[in-house]
């Protein structure tokens, strides 16, 4: 192995010498207190045991580790990462000879069929109907800088969409669950103004999640009306309405038919043009696009005309928001 290596090193030089040394080093059989050595001289550490210094781990299998001196440990830290897949699972070891064996690696611009299989496993996990496509990090660190990134440079929208959505849904399934445990397939919808027309028809109503059973003759079945669980529904892609649990006899409706009446034919004047709740919010949004869209060509161009821009469609959201009497949310126009 030395000498073929020395040969190659003829051919490629320093790159090779390197990984010469490199192979050198890591057939060394170190003693744990040398592993322990190296560890407190060469690296920096992002995560420390309390109370006393690094256990120098020599193998491990299952839920168990050894240290150098074969004292067996128990594998508390089954949240970090793959940990609670277990040590050598074999299955993932095979897994990894196997694709190891076929290809290690492969730049990421590039197709490969364990990525292609694992992003489109993701996604039907998640939801394909409101996650279409995954981007893939290497820690949780990454995740969350480029997350950040994504919405500085033009998905802030869609990053925004999928928070709300994902925050909504979660809470409805807490909801869910606490009907259950009061014993009723009763639900309450939130009602506001402003909501899409396909939402207004059901917002504000008492429905039963039953399919059987008298509640069915006097409520309206929650998925089949309101659309709970599709993207278009209760609970769905940018949907704030939500549900609470309704105790037939003891809960009481928290709208009135009047309440619901004036809330879904709310009008807004704007210098004069009549326009329903629903209109004037599509309106504003059309505005806040409209800044986001010259914030991010400002910042890469940085000219007076494109600062021109910024300056402009912001005065026009100001002035739409100050006669209608509007929320002026400027954390989705960048905070310009």
């Amino acid at each position: 192995m030395i000498s073929s290596i020395k040969q190659k090193d003829k051919d490629v030089g320093g790159l090779t010498f390197g990984v010469f040394c490199f192979y050198k080093e890591w057939v060394m059989n170190l003693t744990g207190k040398e592993v322990a050595q190296m560890q407190s001289d060469y690296v920096m550490q992002s995560w420390a045991k309390s109370g006393g210094a690094t256990i120098p781990v020599a193998k491990a299998e299952g839920i168990y580790f050894w240290d150098f001196d074969g004292k067996k440990y128990a594998d508390m830290s089954s949240l970090l990462v793959c940990s609670n897949l277990g040590h050598q699972n074999k299955v993932i070891v095979e897994a990894i000879k196997a694709q190891a064996d076929k290809m290690c690696f492969m730049a990421p611009a590039y197709a490969s069929e364990p990525k292609s299989k694992l992003a489109k496993m993701l996604t039907e996990i998640a939801g394909a109907d409101t996650y279409k496509r995954v981007f893939f990090t290497n820690g949780g660190a990454e995740s969350n800088e480029n997350a950040i990134k994504m919405a500085k440079i033009g998905i802030y929208g869609a990053y925004r969409m999928l928070s709300i959505t994902s925050i909504n849904r979660v809470a409805n399934k807490v909801t869910d669950e606490l009907a259950s445990h009061l014993g009723t397939t009763l639900f309450q919808t939130s009602a506001h103004i402003g909501a899409r027309p396909s939402h207004a028809d059901w917002q504000g109503g008492v429905y039963t999640t039953a399919r059987s059973g008298s509640e069915v003759l006097k409520y309206r079945n929650l998925e089949d009306y309101t659309g709970y669980g599709r993207p278009d529904g209760l609970g769905g892609v940018n949907c704030r309405h939500t549900k609470y649990p309704f105790i037939e006899g003891v809960s009481q409706t928290s709208y009135t038919e009047q309440d619901i009446y004036e809330m879904n034919n709310a009008m807004v004047d704007f210098g004069g043009i009549q326009m329903t709740a629903y209109q004037a919010t599509q309106y504003q949004r059309y505005l806040e696009s409209g800044i986001r869209s010259w914030v991010k060509k400002d910042v890469v161009y940085n000219t007076e005309a494109t600062a021109q821009k910024v300056n402009e469609w912001s005065s026009r959201l100001t002035e739409f928001t100050n006669a209608t009497g509007r929320y002026y949310d400027k954390s989705r126009t960048y905070n310009r």
